[in-house]
């Protein structure tokens, strides 16, 4: 199951990192998806980025959030007012999608080690309501 989940979050992950990269006339040099334990994406300087298999799980707002962050780090290698600015352009709603990982990222990072499976998390909305990955 996760070698799907994996090869399901490379394909959503690239499409829309190139898609968003291509409305700041931006280039996305590469996309790595890994199994990381500690962050959701990152952008280097050259322009690779790299994301969290597990994001293929989270609610949409919140895959095309992290995505979007990190393309707008391809123009703006910081976290200024600009690049917030250029962030809330590709994605619309950056707040909903950040409390979200804030009340269910550290569990979501947990799935595939045995205790998470099951468990439920806070809506996007983060009004209280639940949904199980």
């Amino acid at each position: 199951m996760r070698d799907f989940l994996m090869a399901e979050a490379r394909r959503e992950l690239a499409e829309r990192s190139r898609a968003k990269a291509a409305l700041i006339g931006a280039r996305v040099a590469a996309v790595t998806v890994r199994d990381t334990k500690s962050r959701w994406g990152s952008c280097s300087a050259t322009g690779r980025l790299s994301f969290s298999w597990r994001l293929i799980l989270t609610p949409e707002s919140v895959l095309d959030y992290v995505v979007g962050h990190e393309v707008a780090h391809l123009r703006e290698m910081n976290h200024s007012q600009r690049f917030w600015t250029l962030c809330a352009q590709l994605t619309g709603d950056v707040r909903t999608p950040r409390l979200w990982l804030k009340a269910n990222g550290a569990r979501l990072l947990r799935y595939g080690e045995g205790g998470f499976e099951g468990t439920e998390m806070v809506s996007p909305a983060n009004d209280g309501h639940t949904e199980t990955p």
